[in-house]
């Protein structure tokens, strides 16, 4: 019974994700051209909001991530109470989304540099109708990165939401604590 619950909160953490994804794109292209960013050349602008991005979407989600979560947990907990739980702990946990989220694609782009350096043409995949074995293994090693970024980052907020659930519910901590464990 409690996985069928769990799995019908499946979808609300899908739009959940989706609309702080959404906030965090608004805030971090419509925050530079409100402040006259768009006479910035693409590059500039580009980067300005890449950055803006890269710190704002962690920012967001150490905030206010486990509101998603609660669907699938069971819960109907809101933003608010989400908001209330992000604020415990905030730096630790948005160093640590911060470094499951932005440190992978960065440690990627710069793989991608030195190899394009190199001059082994780390931008085709396909080279001459064959498959180039540097753009490949990079290829491969960026996914995996960005794979285990983004479960890391899952489980910080799982984490978060384990916690604060146990200390909200202290008669519950004990079989709570032991699932936990998994994720120390």
């Amino acid at each position: 019974m409690q996985i069928s619950q769990g799995m019908v909160g499946f979808g609300g953490y899908i739009w959940k994700n989706f609309l702080i994804l959404l906030v965090v794109m608004a805030v971090a292209i419509g925050g530079p051209l409100a402040f006259g960013a768009a006479s910035f050349s693409m590059g500039a602008f580009l980067l300005l909001c890449g950055g803006l991005f890269a710190i704002i979407y962690p920012l967001l989600l150490a905030l206010v991530g486990t509101w998603p979560t609660t669907g699938i947990a069971g819960s109907k907990s809101g933003l608010a109470e989400a908001f209330a739980r992000g604020q415990h702990g905030f730096l630790p946990t948005f160093l640590r989304l911060f470094a499951g989220i932005v440190l992978p694609p960065v440690v990627s782009f710069l793989l991608m540099a030195i190899a394009a350096s190199m001059s082994y043409e780390a931008d085709a995949v396909f080279q001459g109708g064959k498959i180039s074995p540097v753009a490949l293994a990079l290829l491969v090693i960026s996914q995996s990165l960005g794979t285990l970024g983004i479960c890391y980052a899952s489980v910080v907020l799982a984490r978060k939401f384990q916690f604060s659930e146990v200390a909200r519910n202290s008669s519950q901590g004990d079989a709570v604590s032991e699932i936990s464990e998994i994720f120390r």
